[in-house]
C-alpha cells in the first residue's frame, strides 16, 4: 500500500531539474482540473474555461521547453484564487475538490515564477487531499479512527493517484524521451485518471 509521503516526494523532486518539477506539478493540477469544471457547471459559478486556459499556458511552455520565460507571461496566483468556492455557501459535492484544483493551479503559477521546491510538494498534496476526501465521502465514515484511516488510504481512488504520482516521478527521473513527448504523455495519463472521470 502506498502512503502520501511529502518528505519522500520532496527528496525525489530535489533530484530533478526545474522543467521536470514543473511537469510533475502540472500533471497533478491536470488530475484535479475536471473536478472544478464539474463544480462550476453544476452551480453556474466560476469560470472553468479561464481556469483551464491558465493550465494550458503552462503545458504549452513545457511542451515547447520555454519554461524560463513563463514566469513573466503568466498571471500572479492571486488572479485565480477568487475562483475558489466560498466556504460559507452550500455547494455541490465537487466543491472541496474544486478548491483543491484552484489552489493547486495557484501554487503552480507561483512555482513558475519562483521555482520554490516546496510549492511542488504542496501541489502533490492538493491532489492527495482531494482523493482522500473522495474516499472518505464514499465510505461515509462517522468516526475517523485508525481503521477508517487505513481503509481510506487503501481505497482505489487514493492508491491510483499515489501510483500516478510515483509513476510520473519515475518517468521524469529516467528520461529517455523528448521533453515534448514526455509532457504530452504525462498530461494524457492525468487526464485519463482525473477526478471527475473516476467518480
Amino acid at each position: 500500500m502506498l502512503d502520501f509521503d511529502p518528505e519522500g516526494i520532496r527528496g525525489q523532486l530535489a533530484g530533478l531539474d526545474e522543467w521536470s518539477i514543473a511537469t510533475f506539478s502540472a500533471a497533478c493540477v491536470e488530475f484535479l482540473i475536471p473536478s472544478y469544471r464539474r463544480f462550476s457547471e453544476a452551480e453556474g459559478v466560476g469560470d472553468s474555461d479561464a481556469v483551464e486556459a491558465q493550465l494550458d499556458s503552462v503545458w504549452r511552455a513545457l511542451v515547447n521547453d520555454s519554461l524560463n520565460s513563463l514566469g513573466l507571461e503568466l498571471p500572479r496566483s492571486e488572479a485565480v484564487m477568487h475562483y475558489i468556492p466560498d466556504q460559507d455557501e452550500e455547494w455541490n459535492d465537487w466543491s472541496a475538490c474544486a478548491e483543491n484544483a484552484v489552489t493547486a493551479l495557484a501554487l503552480l503559477l507561483d512555482y513558475c515564477a519562483t521555482r520554490e521546491l516546496d510549492l511542488a510538494v504542496r501541489i502533490a498534496n492538493q491532489a492527495y487531499e482531494a482523493v482522500d476526501w473522495i474516499a472518505s465521502s464514499e465510505m461515509d465514515v462517522p468516526i475517523m479512527d485508525s481503521r477508517s484511516a487505513r481503509g481510506i488510504r487503501e481505497s482505489n481512488v487514493v492508491q491510483l493517484e499515489l501510483q500516478r504520482q510515483q509513476d510520473s516521478l519515475h518517468s521524469l527521473r529516467e528520461g529517455g524521451s523528448s521533453k515534448s513527448s514526455t509532457a504530452q504523455r504525462l498530461r494524457e495519463i492525468s487526464q485519463e485518471s482525473a477526478l471527475g472521470r473516476l467518480a
